[in-house]
């Protein structure tokens, strides 16, 4: 069986650049396997 991943990708067009760095590593923090 296949393992599922879950990742979160962050729009640029909606945060600042910091807001974006900050979202990023609070879903890598909460258990995402990767964050764009």
């Amino acid at each position: 069986m296949a393992e599922l991943k879950l990742g979160y990708k962050a729009s640029a067009e909606q945060f600042a650049p910091r807001e974006l760095v900050e979202l990023a590593v609070a879903a890598e923090a909460h258990g995402m396997d990767s964050a764009t």
